[in-house]
């Protein structure tokens, strides 16, 4: 299971209330602290557009597994044929 640090870049798997909360499925956000839930440990998250608190005032948090990180391309497991560079013992010899 994945820990999130704070400033880490999230995109929401699912919601366990979404007609108590709103759908949050596949938004993205920033996780801002973390919390201690009814379920356990869990993680604050502003989502972007979304109002930090919702309407009861509570910050919206969710577990490690409704979470997932967000990769950018740079971040990326790639193979090594697709690198310029190669281990000595992956160079094609000539």
């Amino acid at each position: 299971m994945a820990t999130f640090k704070v400033g880490q870049r999230v995109r929401i798997k699912f919601c366990f209330n979404p007609q108590v909360f709103g759908d949050s499925t596949g938004k993205e956000g920033t996780v801002t602290g973390h919390i201690k839930s009814t379920h356990g440990m869990a993680n604050a998250v502003f989502i972007d557009g979304w109002p930090e608190l919702r309407p009861n005032g509570d910050r919206r948090a969710f577990l490690d597994e409704q979470l997932e990180p967000i990769v950018y391309d740079g971040n990326k497991i790639v193979e090594w044929s697709e690198c310029l560079w190669k281990p000595v013992h992956l160079r094609a010899t000539a």
